[in-house]
Parts: structure tokens; sequence; C-alpha cells
């Protein structure tokens, strides 16, 4: 898929994430993100909106969760860069967390 990620947010911008992903765009990160070479160089990739719903995710178990937002997840929205590397243990990050032990 020639296209990116990109395109597929676009919208989230124009409507400020109230919609949500359409199952269109859903399915259009899920072939380039999942079970792809790409996708296989990424453990995890997660779409937010600004109250902390999962908008998308790479596990489509966590779509349309709601997490506390945290520091790094409100440094970005407030347009900052932040880095962080997680020890697995916020409730988002399960799926990661044991395929880590598995």
């Amino acid at each position: 898929m020639s296209d990116g990620v990109a395109p597929h947010l676009q919208h989230l911008i124009d409507a400020d994430a109230t919609g949500g992903l359409s199952d269109v765009h859903k399915a259009a990160l899920d072939a380039l993100l999942v079970n792809t070479p790409l996708g296989q160089k990424i453990v995890a990739f997660k779409i937010w909106d600004r109250a902390g719903r999962i908008l998308y995710s790479t596990d489509a178990a966590l779509i349309g969760r709601t997490f506390p937002v945290g520091e790094g997840l409100a440094a970005a929205f407030a347009g900052h860069v932040y880095s962080h590397i997680s020890d697995l243990s916020e409730g988002e990050n399960q799926s990661e967390s044991a395929r880590g032990r598995g």
C-alpha cells in the first residue's frame, strides 16, 4: 500500500476525532500494519483521541477502550515530541506485555 498512514488520519484532524475512524480507514491501516513486512517491525500502533479513547490499534481488542491520558500523550496533544520506553505496565499495553512473556 503506497499511500501510507497519513491519508487515513487526515479526517480526524478535520473533524477533531469525534467520529473516530471509518471501517474503510481501519481496513486500510490493517492492510498496511497487520501481517505485513512493515507490521512485523512495529510492536504496536495506536491512535488516540484527546479523551484517552483508542480509535485504532493493531490490537483490535483495544479499539474503543478508554485509558487515562498520561504525561506522554498529553504532551503529544499539546504539540510536543515525547519519548518514553514503556515498562508495559499500563492497561493499554496488555497484549504487548503478554507477547514479551510468551
